[in-house]
């Protein structure tokens, strides 16, 4: 089942995304869900990624333009709890260039929130999954 919860912690809005997200009608609830939260009065997005059971890389566009359209408004966001197999994909489909703002953990991406105007210099671990930095 794919599905979307979202809980405000402070100012930063936590998304937590679960299931599937691979067929057009999954595709286009994901870009729904999220096109909501760009009209949220939250100074920062975090997208947990724990309950994901897989996306195609139709997906991971719809969250790059999410991601992009945050950075538009001003606003910053934040990714945690990806997959190991989520991890492999950002770097088999080259979107490293990317800033994902990746944190181990839901708890350290709200505190990188709560704690900084993130310039988009914004911590978090690399792609591959390696320490933050």
């Amino acid at each position: 089942m794919t599905g979307f919860e979202q809980e405000f912690v402070g100012m930063a809005l936590v998304v937590r995304l679960q299931g599937l997200f691979v067929t057009p009608e999954e595709i286009a609830a994901l870009d729904d869900a999220l096109s909501r939260c760009l009209e949220a009065r939250a100074s920062c997005v975090v997208v947990n990624w724990s309950r994901i059971e897989h996306l195609n890389s139709v997906a991971f566009g719809v969250l790059i333009r999410f991601e992009s359209a945050l950075l538009e408004q001003g606003r910053s966001y934040r990714n945690c709890c990806l997959p190991k197999q989520c991890l492999r994909m950002i770097s088999m489909l080259k979107l490293t260039g990317f800033r994902w703002h990746i944190f181990r953990t839901e708890e350290e991406a709200v505190r990188s929130c709560l704690e900084s105007r993130d310039d988009d210099e914004g911590g978090g671990a690399a792609p591959d999954g390696s320490a933050p930095r």
